[in-house]
């Protein structure tokens, strides 16, 4: 500080020329300018790449609402397809216990219609093993009844011949009395 406070009054202290002034003024005057278009030249550089960042950042704002809106739509399209989706869920779960409630029914049924068809085949089979005990007592009856008749048929040839006999020694009883 000290010895710029020195040449301060050391130049004070130096008599000037209007001419050195003036030099002097249009010097500062000109390093001024000079000092003023290049931060006018520093300011539009950096107001150009801040102009350009803007437009850069505006232009990735416009994509992001674009790509928001489509993620926004698919996420709209997946809410209606997920409410589908649990619609039908609901609609298969539904069908899902009327089938088991059917498939129950339908077991019930066929131990029943199993139970039933057992004892109908023991009532078959006993009505077999009767047919069978009948068909041998008919088969048996059958014999009897052709060995009865064989008698029997033997029986009216004698009692036919008997008649003969009878009628004969009637005859033969007349003509000898």
């Amino acid at each position: 500080q000290e010895s710029a406070g020195d040449e301060v009054e050391a130049s004070r202290m130096v008599p000037r020329s209007i001419q050195d002034l003036d030099s002097s003024k249009e010097k500062r005057m000109s390093d001024a300018l000079k000092k003023k278009d290049e931060q006018i030249r520093f300011l539009t550089e950096q107001n150009k790449e801040l102009t350009a960042s803007l437009d850069y950042s505006e232009e990735e704002l416009r994509m992001l609402k674009l790509e928001k809106a489509a993620v926004e739509e698919d996420n709209k399209t997946i809410r209606e397809n997920n409410i589908q989706l649990e619609s039908k869920a609901t609609c298969a779960a539904g069908e899902l216990d009327d089938i088991k409630s059917g498939h129950e029914d339908m077991e019930s049924e066929l131990q029943v219609s199993t139970r039933r068809s057992a004892e109908l085949i023991k009532l078959l089979e006993a009505e077999e093993a009767n047919t069978a005990d009948i068909q041998a007592q008919f088969n048996k009856c059958k014999k009897e009844s052709m060995a009865l008749e064989q008698k029997y048929q033997a029986l009216v040839e004698l009692s036919s011949e008997a008649n003969q006999n009878a009628k004969s020694a009637a005859r033969e009883n007349k003509l000898k009395a």
